[in-house]
């Protein structure tokens, strides 16, 4: 039987507890999921949670502990676009590192240059564009970004 995160009691409740502010449930469950999910396997899943993990840390102002999770997550699932695409939404989000976030959706771009080849867990090249424009726009619609992203118009973005 294949694990579903989404059915996953401690994965719904991180997620609530996260959006609530309550970081130590949130943790907790997230933790829960973590292990759960490296016993059933899966890299993107296992980069996706060390992902949340991470940002919970941000967001208790844990930052070191935070960029250590982020860092695990990327070996966990090592040349995804989406790992890199998730570390440049959790450097933006939640520690508010907007050129560095663009650095991540640069690589993300680069990885998804013409003969690129997907794996059976990947996406497709359509839902990848949309994310980093996702992401993108996120960035540009903040006051750093609104002036940043005109700095960066070399990028393989433009």
């Amino acid at each position: 039987m294949e694990f579903q995160l989404s059915k996953f009691l401690p994965y719904k409740e991180a997620i609530l507890a996260k959006a609530a502010g309550d970081l130590k449930t949130a943790r907790i469950n997230f933790a829960r999921c973590l292990e759960a999910g490296r016993e059933a396997g899966g890299a993107p899943m296992i980069s996706g949670l060390l992902f949340r993990l991470g940002d919970v840390e941000a967001l208790d102002g844990q930052r070191e502990l935070a960029i250590q999770l982020y860092e695990e997550a990327m070996q966990a699932d090592p040349g995804s676009p989406l790992a890199l695409i998730s570390y440049a939404e959790s450097l933006y989000s939640a520690l508010d590192e907007p050129i560095l976030a663009l650095e991540k959706l640069e690589a993300a771009e680069l990885l998804l240059s013409p003969g690129w080849i997907p794996s059976a867990d990947d996406i497709s090249l359509e839902g990848y564009k949309y994310l980093i424009a996702k992401v993108r726009a996120q960035i540009a619609g903040s006051p750093t970004g609104a002036l940043i992203l005109p700095l960066r118009r070399g990028s393989p973005a433009s």
